[in-house]
């Protein structure tokens, strides 16, 4: 992925990796090297993510800071046009410029780009004010779950007014698998992959990740080894998770369309799945035979 040197077209090959006077003067120790190296790595990762694409591994990039952020800008939007969007550290692509030496070894793993937002912002400061249904439902149900959980009860939580109080028993989890169970009509059975999402329980890395949490804790442990199974599964798990992100944009939109009702039909909805759960632990009462069987959510939604 990088020029020939000037000795190695008059049919000197020994000379291929001397810099160039002016590229002596630009690298101290060995970041000429270091260049080369990385070009070499963009050209495999061509290799393996687009082997069908010859022209693209045929590039060639001069082997100096220019060059090399060059190269990488180009892959990177390759790979958000036609694959997924791929982030080396952050850090490292935007401070690319002419003094500095770059690490071969930072292009040795897929350092995943998750696509998660922040739904929780900063809650424990701004409280229930910086979120939005539906996701704040769940969101403050996680917070008051995980207080719980801590027995943390003499801290303060800035209070949510509900319509609907939490159920006693709430669990983020438990809400998506009732969710499920009840085989809800669109868009409502999508308030599953919100719930999950929230709780970061969606099993998908592009949604479960955020972006500082990928980088301090799985890059370094657990490097994605540049293989074609890799770069397939990265791809098939990149389109499932833009599935899943369609369907909670459209229970977002739903809501959207009248905010205060359609909450408080959700809220309701939860009371109710976690009612029907709590009278399936008592088999000796009488009570309709269906009872015993998932909730069943028959209404007819809102028009519109």
């Amino acid at each position: 992925m990088c020029h020939p040197a000037a000795g190695e077209r008059a049919g000197c090959p020994h000379r291929l990796l001397r810099p160039s006077r002016s590229a002596q003067q630009l690298w101290p120790g060995t970041g000429y090297l270091t260049c080369i190296q990385i070009l070499a790595q963009v050209r495999f990762i061509y290799q393996v993510a687009f082997p069908d694409r010859p022209e693209w591994q045929a590039e060639t990039y001069a082997a100096t800071n220019c060059g090399v952020r060059h190269a990488l800008i180009i892959l990177c939007l390759r790979f958000a046009d036609h694959l997924f969007p791929l982030a080396f550290s952050l850090e490292w692509l935007q401070q690319i410029d002419v003094t500095r030496n770059f690490d071969a070894g930072e292009l040795a793993a897929i350092p995943i780009a998750p696509r998660g937002v922040d739904v929780l912002g900063d809650p424990f400061f701004n409280g229930p004010d910086a979120f939005d249904p539906p996701y704040d439902f769940f969101a403050w149900g996680l917070i008051q779950e995980a207080y719980r959980e801590e027995g943390e009860d003499e801290v303060y939580l800035p209070p949510y007014h509900l319509p609907f109080p939490l159920p006693r028993t709430w669990s983020v989890t438990r809400t998506a698998c009732l969710i499920r169970q009840a085989n809800l009509p669109e868009p409502l059975n999508h308030l599953a992959i919100v719930a999950e999402y929230i709780a970061g329980s969606t099993g998908n890395p592009w949604l479960d990740h955020e972006i500082d949490q990928y980088y301090d804790y799985l890059y370094d442990q657990a490097p994605i080894e540049w293989t074609p199974e890799n770069v397939c599964r990265l791809k098939q798990q990149y389109d499932e998770a833009l599935e899943m992100e369609r369907q909670m944009e459209a229970i977002e939109t739903w809501v959207a369309a009248d905010p205060d009702n359609r909450m408080r039909a959700i809220l309701a909805l939860m009371q109710i799945l976690y009612a029907n759960e709590h009278l399936n632990q008592f088999p000796k009462i009488s009570r309709p035979a269906e009872a015993g069987q998932p909730f069943r959510y028959l209404a007819r939604l809102p028009s519109g």
